[in-house]
């Protein structure tokens, strides 16, 4: 569990970090203000960035290994739906 547990975080970091860089050097052009980021992983997904933090939060709580940590992903994951 411990591998596939930080696999899993790492993957969800990844995904969440470069989503959210793409998308703020994206904005950071001026010509680009009030539009929607369309590409790179947001082309997938309208929030690609929350997929990451839940992967993150699942991972985490896989390395954690006590089942009750899962509540914490499973609320997000609610709350974001």
């Amino acid at each position: 569990m411990t591998t596939a547990g930080v696999l899993c975080f790492s993957v969800g970091t990844a995904v969440n970090f470069g989503s959210e860089l793409a998308r703020h050097l994206w904005k950071r052009d001026r010509r680009n203000a009030g539009k929607p980021y369309t590409l790179g992983a947001f082309a997938l997904a309208r929030h690609a960035n929350y997929t990451g933090e839940v992967l993150s939060f699942v991972g985490f709580a896989l390395v954690a290994g006590h089942w009750q940590a899962f509540w914490v992903p499973g609320a997000m994951l609610v709350g974001m739906a």
